[in-house]
């Protein structure tokens, strides 16, 4: 017995992309089959049809090698060093021609880089034109945990166009004091005082709130409990993590 026919052709993949060389191809599914009612062949169309919204079929493709396309790679690295890179990132590291970041950074990672290493300058955006000039070549930006949670990330992209990178960020701080002091981020007020006046942290005051606050140097805390106690709130309990 024949097999039915979509009443209509399928709509071509689509490539949803999720990262240098990674992707998954979409087709919104067609589960409407012209068929006789109670016919084999309409049994197994519904058999083969989608059932989970949204109606679409998904299917991984195999993965890709990286083009010139991303060129820019941003890696959230931590204090354990390449040992807690993933695989990849490790990869994109060893294999960029140029590797920015912090001084303490590229020390991090130093058994790791083959290429030229450039440590940021002050101000750190004075380092763009360099990045720039080997785009289509792989580079990479090492960067604290999570770059795009008040990190370089944003700095980037407003002159690199989000297209031409890949983002394979770390634990952030946030997250490492969250887990250290048993607090659930969504409950938590995040406050970044790096490069910030103290006062941006008045509008998170109230009792009993709970506030990750990251330090701009090692005398922000002091300052930070001098702000407090000068505003009636010298009670507050403060614990400082460092790395």
């Amino acid at each position: 017995m024949d097999r039915a026919r979509p009443s209509a052709l399928p709509k071509p993949p689509m490539l949803v992309v999720m990262g240098c060389g990674l992707g998954a191809a979409v087709r919104p599914a067609n589960d409407r089959v012209a068929s006789e009612r109670g016919s084999p062949a309409r049994s197994l169309a519904n058999a083969e049809a989608s059932v989970v919204p949204p109606r679409m079929r998904t299917r991984m493709t195999e993965a890709a090698s990286c083009t010139g396309t991303r060129w820019l790679s941003i890696v959230g690295i931590g204090e354990d060093g390449i040992e807690g890179l993933s695989p990849v990132a490790q990869k994109l590291v060893a294999s960029a021609e140029l590797v920015v970041g912090g001084k303490r950074h590229i020390g991090l990672a130093k058994t790791l880089i083959r290429g030229r290493t450039l440590a940021w300058p002050s101000p750190i955006g004075d380092a763009l034109p360099e990045i720039e000039k080997h785009r289509g070549r792989p580079v990479v930006v090492l960067a604290s945990g999570d770059p795009f949670h008040y990190g370089v990330g944003d700095l980037l992209l407003r002159s690199i166009p989000a297209a031409e990178t890949l983002c394979l960020p770390n634990a952030s701080a946030f997250s490492l004091a969250a887990a250290r002091l048993g607090w659930s981020l969504q409950d938590v007020a995040l406050v970044s005082l790096h490069g910030r006046a103290l006062e941006g942290i008045v509008r998170h005051l109230q009792p009993g709130a709970r506030i990750l606050a990251l330090s701009w140097d090692g005398e922000t805390p002091a300052k930070l409990a001098t702000f407090l106690a000068e505003r009636g709130m010298g009670s507050s309990e403060l614990t400082v993590l460092e790395a």
